[in-house]
């Protein structure tokens, strides 16, 4: 008695990402490298125009326009105040609008006092992570 097995092979190739030309899985849903998404294999690459795509402001690499990281020169694009990297959107609304009042909150019903001092130094942080909001998404490249 012979049993027979029946091998199934996975036909994956290694593609050229059409931004910054790393090699990638053509598995993949998006480059590790620069972040932009891969194409399908029953549609080309398209050409992304200069209107709805991104420019790097460092080496003035067109980057596509859901992409983060510039392939080029390694750039990133996203909430930054100077000082810290906030990786998105939710980030800035949870560690700088939610957790503040939340803090500010505990502090209050612990010492009146105390949460007085604590509520003005959140209202600080607050501020700044609503004005990151409102300024929106920036360039900036790590020294």
């Amino acid at each position: 008695m012979s049993i027979h097995y029946q091998e199934t092979y996975l036909d994956m190739a290694l593609i050229k990402c059409y931004e910054c030309g790393n090699q990638i899985s053509d598995a993949a849903v998006s480059c590790p490298n620069c972040g932009a998404p891969v194409q399908s294999k029953a549609q080309p690459p398209q050409p992304v125009a200069a209107s709805t795509g991104l420019q790097c402001p460092f080496c003035m690499n067109e980057v596509h326009e859901q992409a983060l990281t510039c392939g080029n020169c390694g750039a990133e694009y996203g909430y930054y105040d100077g000082r810290r990297v906030y990786s998105g959107k939710w980030t800035v609304i949870i560690f700088g609008l939610i957790l503040p009042m939340v803090l500010t909150i505990l502090a209050i019903s612990w010492n009146e006092m105390i949460g007085l001092i604590v509520g003005v130094i959140m209202l600080i942080v607050f501020l700044r992570a609503l004005w990151q909001l409102i300024r929106g998404k920036r360039w900036w490249k790590h020294r």
